[in-house]
C-alpha cells in the first residue's frame, strides 16, 4: 500500500509504502523490485516499513533454520539501491514469534522501518517504538517523527587526582567502618556517598585555593571563593 502523508506541523508533504514481504523467496524477489521501482521514481522524502518477512542478518532470528544467507545478501542490496537506512528503534529486539513451544518456538525481528536518507535528514529525531503483541503474532510499531530525546545525566567517575587530597584515606576509612542498618548492597551504596560526599567538597576547596592565588581576581573576590564549603551545601548540589 503506498499513501502520501502531509505533516501539519510543518506542511511537509512524504510518502510511506507499506510492505508485505512474500513468505517465498521468489515472492519477496518481486517485493524488491517494486520497493526499487518506487524509489526510483521522483519522490523525494519516502519510507517504506512493516511486514518484510525476512530478517538483516542471523542476529535476528532465534530459533529454526539458519537465515539464508542469499536472502539476506538480496535484501541488503534492495535496501542499498533504495538509499534506505534502518530507523532505530525501542522495545522488544524482535517483532514476530510462532505461538509454538520448545524447540519449534521462533523469534525473528522482521518489521522494520527504512526511510531514504532525505526523511531521515528532516525527521532527525524520529524514533519507533516496538509495542507488545496482543491478539497477533506480530509487534505493532508506533512511528514518531518528533521524539523528544531526554538529557542524560552525566556517569560518575572517578578522578584520580582525589588521592592526593588531604586527608584522604581518614575519609575512607571513617566512612568504611561506618555501621548501616540495611542490606549489603544499600550499605555499600550508603558508604559510597558518604566517601565521595566528604572528598568533593576538598576537592573544591583546593580548586578555589588555586584560584585564588591568580593576581587578576580581587581580594574580595579570593576571601569568597576559599571560604568554607560545607558538607551539606555539596549533598544539596549534587545528590
Amino acid at each position: 500500500m503506498h499513501v502520501i502523508v502531509t505533516d501539519n506541523s510543518n506542511q511537509k508533504v512524504w510518502a510511506s509504502t507499506f510492505v508485505y514481504g512474500c513468505p517465498s523467496r521468489v515472492g519477496r524477489e518481486l517485493v524488491w523490485e517494486d520497493i526499487r521501482r518506487i524509489a526510483h521514481s521522483e519522490i523525494p522524502l519516502w519510507m517504506c516499513m512493516r511486514d518484510f518477512n525476512q530478517v538483516i542478518g542471523g542476529h535476528d532470528k532465534v530459533g529454526g533454520i539458519i537465515p539464508s544467507q542469499r536472502a539476506i545478501s538480496s535484501f541488503h542490496d534492495m535496501i542499498t539501491d533504495c538509499g534506505l537506512v534502518d530507523l532505530e528503534s525501542k522495545g522488544p529486539r524482535f517483532t514476530w514469534r510462532t505461538n509454538r513451544s520448545g524447540e519449534n518456538f521462533i523469534m525473528e525481528r522482521i518489521d522494520m522501518v527504512f526511510p531514504n536518507t532525505k526523511w531521515r535528514e528532516l525527521h532527525d529525531k524520529a524514533m519507533v517504538f516496538v509495542e507488545p503483541a496482543i491478539g497477533s503474532d506480530h509487534n505493532p510499531l508506533l512511528l514518531n517523527t518528533k521524539f523528544p530525546l531526554n538529557k542524560v545525566g552525566k556517569p560518575f567517575r572517578f578522578e584520580s587526582y582525589w588521592v592526593t587530597v588531604d586527608g584522604y584515606k581518614e575519609v575512607i576509612v571513617e566512612s568504611w567502618n561506618h555501621q548501616q542498618e540495611a542490606t549489603l548492597m544499600f550499605s555499600v551504596c550508603k558508604k559510597l556517598k558518604m566517601v565521595f560526599g566528604r572528598i568533593i567538597p576538598r576537592k573544591w576547596l583546593v580548586l578555589l585555593k588555586s584560584i585564588s592565588s591568580d593576581p587578576s581576581i580581587s581580594a574580595d573576590c579570593n576571601a569568597k571563593l576559599v571560604r568554607d564549603i560545607s558538607l551539606d551545601e555539596v549533598q544539596v548540589a549534587i545528590f
